[in-house]
């Protein structure tokens, strides 16, 4: 899934960044990690930006950027290291 895919309010969880060096760079330079926690705020209509907040900060990325993402939903991310902690059977 991407951050493109994602629909408004949702938190995710950044799990890998595009191959492409440039993008990539793009990307780390907002402070755009695998790892980072990201929520989307809204989508920008005809023009398919979509608005993240990340660290207490609000971003505007077009749509070719935001299909660089991918992304877990935060509420995936949790459940998987609950259950390798052997907490949720």
């Amino acid at each position: 899934m991407t951050l493109a895919d994602i629909k408004t309010g949702q938190s995710v969880v950044i799990s890998s960044l595009s191959k492409d060096f440039n993008e990539r760079a793009k990307l780390l330079d907002l402070g755009l990690l695998p790892g980072t926690k990201l929520k989307l705020k809204r989508s920008l209509g005809w023009s398919k930006a979509v608005q993240i907040n990340v660290r207490q900060t609000n971003l505007i990325l077009r749509d070719s950027l935001a299909k660089q993402i991918k992304v877990s939903l935060l509420s995936d991310v949790k459940s998987s290291v609950l259950t390798a902690a052997g907490i949720n059977k």
